[in-house]
């Protein structure tokens, strides 16, 4: 580009490298502006951009000029320069109206007008700047508003910088990393006697701009030789600090400089914060996480913000749907710069309204859409992700496109079925990569399960063209049909595809959707109605949504299968769900549509709900339904239909207070399922668990021996009733404290999930008060669960509750029972806590 100048004017006499106009004084060498004697503190851009002008000063120097001796060949546009003109002037005091020192001509360019005088240089002394030092020991500035929720980081990063010369501050754009490092710089201040010290790289592009900007918050001039160097022989011996703010544009040129200070120097020591690693061997990483949506005291870190945020907006009335809120800085991922641009909204929104419009939150949250420079850069929410995009190769972003198709949680195996472009091995690369950027991380939950922030996922997805984006999300959808899996092996016996199913809920969500949005229904009922025994399993939470889409589905198709699969699934909501009348409904249509159908293995599946509506009112045909149901299975040749059928038919029995013959029945499936090595599928482990329950208290030896078998498989953890029910056989068994952990384990596993454990949990507590002599007690449980407006929910714990009652007897009045009802639930636990 032409530097020529464009002046109207002559040329000027060259300025000594000290100037003085008005009341400030310019030394370019020492890179230092004074005024009456004070320092004023700059960006280093805006210093060489007061520099330049004076140079130039009488003339009128062009836009194209100064963007390229500020920027050099990088693009930036005009508005980059008019926010340094803006500081410059602020600085100097001077505005766009009076134009005393900087004169604007519109479209043209700028010249400085000031008169200025030539004053003689002098050298800074390493004296000098030492004084200086001590009495500035920081440029951090005040803490202006609210710091939440950043109590654990700051003590791990404190704590780490007092072992560690070098410390980064890693993760994605928008997680307060700039703001964490202040606050640790401001709590270690008297730890560093010769200074805390901020150093902003947002402006710096190069090597020496890292330098320059040292130089200029130390005050140290410039003179000839190596800046860098100099630096080094001030602050070899120094014990200060230095943060080093925004490193990842130029990650190479700070690691380079990190490296030559501490192989040059002893004391000081180094707090960065980048989206990317600089990669030195001395480097402790340290990743900033997103605020935590949950607390233990209060509300969460996350709506703290939100709400101050709202009020800093001008927000007056703060009655805030706290549940709302948290849903919202939820969706939003916890990321403060979101919260904060979302919070903002509610000046002109609803908090409704804000959760509505949060899957566009890109275009909602896209602030002024400002140039990257100074605190404007984060006024979009797009533009602090597509600045960590940006860092990404072209493998790692079709990556990253691909793992958007989840909604949720997956696992590096889910990744390598869908994705199946991405060879295994770069898998590998690209996910290390994306880890050490902080767009993919680890949930919450133990195992190998990953996520993606929602924010990162709906900008990936953005990345996409329509065609690919319906590409990835029908491959999606096809892989959550084939996991679930053919009828009813992989939907109704095996508890392997069950937690599949429940670990993947929201993907099935999701290709049920794709399916039903493209018109093919006939597809998204066999999803929707799919995971059938996973429905079994979740106590219910899912249950209730479900019939609602299950009501949409029936009245949208008259194809037959379709009907029978919708049927059969709503009848198991509903008898997780408690609805009698709903479940009688659904099961006589399920069997009805079955026996239309003419599919045995439906057939048995219809049969056996249909014999649960007749168990205790009719128990002689639900025992004609469950013998049916054991002949469709031997007409489908389908052993675990016939086991299942075989384990409905015990517990049948044990309803009808048929003990032996129970027992018998269910023994044998175990036995023989057992001794064939087949694994423990749904029929065998509820045959045995029938044992368990029929033993528990004439042979309490056998029942934990079958209790221990059933312990070391992985499907206890998501069998409320059979955790209830081993709890029983340990107390039956005499090992009361353990009897008593597994119901506070039980209570508390509920409490996550929002269930309400009663009366069911009221059983092994009866049964451990029985087995303590404690009789009173138990009969007390028992009149607990009497009096309850809630029925249990499960064969286990009704078959040992008909024992108990059997061998206790109830012997108190019903008012009685209701008032035992409703005052005992707060005594339950602190009675568990005498074992």
């Amino acid at each position: 580009m032409n530097r020529a100048d464009e002046g109207d004017g002559p040329e000027s006499l060259e300025p000594s490298p000290r100037v003085r106009f008005g009341e400030f004084e310019l030394d370019r060498d020492s890179f230092e502006l004074l005024r009456n004697g004070e320092p004023v503190h700059l960006e280093p851009r805006v210093l060489l951009l007061l520099g330049f002008l004076i140079e130039r000063r009488s003339q009128l120097v062009s836009k194209d000029v100064l963007l390229d001796e500020l920027w050099g060949h990088r693009f930036v546009s005009e508005t980059a320069l008019a926010t340094q003109i803006k500081r410059l002037r602020q600085a100097l005091g001077d505005d766009g109206r009076r134009q005393e020192i900087i004169k604007t001509v519109h479209g043209r360019g700028y010249r400085f007008v000031a008169e200025i005088e030539n004053v003689p240089s002098k050298t800074v002394s390493t004296a000098k700047i030492e004084t200086l030092q001590r009495e500035r020991t920081s440029n951090l500035g005040y803490e202006r508003t609210p710091f939440f929720g950043r109590g654990r980081e700051l003590r791990r990063c404190i704590e780490a910088l007092g072992n560690f010369r070098m410390v980064s501050l890693l993760g994605i754009g928008g997680t307060g990393k700039t703001r964490l490092a202040k606050a640790v710089g401001r709590a270690v201040l008297e730890q560093y006697p010769d200074g805390v010290w901020f150093v902003d790289l947002v402006p710096v592009t190069d090597a020496d701009g890292i330098d320059a900007a040292m130089a200029s918050v130390l005050g140290l001039q410039r003179s000839g030789g190596s800046t860098r160097e100099r630096l080094a022989d001030v602050i070899r011996d120094r014990n200060a600090l230095f943060i080093l703010d925004n490193c990842e544009h130029i990650e190479d040129d700070v690691a380079e400089a990190v490296d030559f200070f501490l192989e040059h120097t002893v004391a000081p020591r180094f707090l960065i914060t980048s989206r990317d690693p600089i990669d030195l061997a001395d480097e402790l990483r340290f990743f900033v996480e997103p605020l935590a949506l949950e607390s233990d005291q209060g509300e969460s870190p996350a709506v703290q913000l939100f709400v101050e945020t709202a009020r800093r907006h001008g927000m007056t009335d703060l009655n805030f749907d706290l549940a709302k809120v948290k849903q919202a800085c939820a969706r939003l991922d916890g990321l403060p710069l979101a919260i904060e641009l979302a919070a903002a909204q509610l000046k002109h929104l609803t908090l409704d309204e804000l959760l509505v419009r949060l899957d566009r939150r890109f275009d909602l949250l896209a602030g002024r859409q400002r140039v990257r420079t100074g605190a404007d850069r984060q006024d979009s929410l797009a533009a602090v992700v597509r600045e960590t995009w940006d860092l990404l190769n072209g493998d790692e972003k079709r990556l990253l496109e691909q793992m958007a198709a989840f909604p949720d949680q997956f696992t590096m195996a889910d990744v390598e079925e869908v994705c199946p472009d991405q060879m295994t091995q770069s898998i590998s690369f690209s996910v290390s990569r994306l880890v050490e950027l902080c767009l993919l991380s680890r949930t919450t939950r133990e195992g190998p399960w990953w996520r993606l922030l929602e924010t990162v996922r709906l900008y990936a997805l953005e990345q996409l063209s329509p065609e690919a984006r319906l590409a990835d999300a029908e491959r999606h959808a096809r892989w959550c049909l084939e996991r679930l899996g053919e009828y009813p092996h992989g939907r109704l016996l095996s508890y392997a595809h069950a937690q599949w199913a429940a670990d993947h809920y929201p993907d099935l969500e999701a290709a049920e959707r794709f399916f039903r949005e493209r018109g093919d229904i006939r597809t998204a009922i066999d999803i929707c109605a799919g995971p059938q025994l996973m429905i079994q399993l979740d106590l219910g939470s899912r249950a209730l949504a479900k019939l609602d889409d299950i009501d949409g589905y029936l009245e949208a198709t008259d194809e037959v299968s379709c009907r029978a699969e919708l049927h059969a699934m709503a009848a198991l909501c509903a008898l997780i769900t408690r609805k009698p009348d709903l479940f009688v409904r659904h099961a006589e249509s399920a069997l009805e549509t079955a026996r239309e159908l003419g599919d045995p293995a439906r057939l048995t599946v219809a049969l056996i709900l249909a014999s649960l509506t007749n168990n205790f009112s009719d128990p002689e045909k639900a025992r004609h339904q469950i013998d049916e149901a054991l002949q469709a299975a031997n007409q489908a040749g389908d052993p675990g239909s016939r086991d299942l059928a075989g384990t409905y038919l015990a517990w049948h029995l044990a309803m009808q207070q048929q003990y032996e013959e129970a027992a018998d029945v269910a023994a044998g499936i175990a036995e023989t399922n057992l001794t064939a090595g087949n694994p423990i599928d749904h029929p065998t482990y509820s045959a045995i668990c029938a044992v368990i329950a029929r033993r528990c208290f004439d042979d309490p030896g056998t029942a934990n021996t079958w209790t221990d078998r059933l312990l070391e498989t992985d499907q206890t953890h998501s069998l409320f009733g059979a955790a209830s029910l081993f709890a029983c056989a340990r107390a039956a068994g005499g090992h009361l404290r353990q009897a008593a952990e597994m119901c506070n384990a039980i209570v508390s596993q509920l409490a996550r999930l929002r269930v309400e454990p009663w009366p069911d949990l009221y059983v092994p507590l009866a049964t451990i008060a029985y087995a303590d002599g404690q009789t009173e007690q138990a009969q007390l449980w028992l009149r607990a669960i009497r009096a309850s407006k809630t029925p249990l929910k499960t064969f286990h714990c009704i078959a040992v509750y008909q024992q108990l009652r059997s061998k206790l007897g109830l012997g108190a009045s019903a008012a009685e029972d209701h008032r035992v009802s409703a005052e005992i639930g707060a005594e339950a636990l602190e009675w568990l806590g005498a074992f």
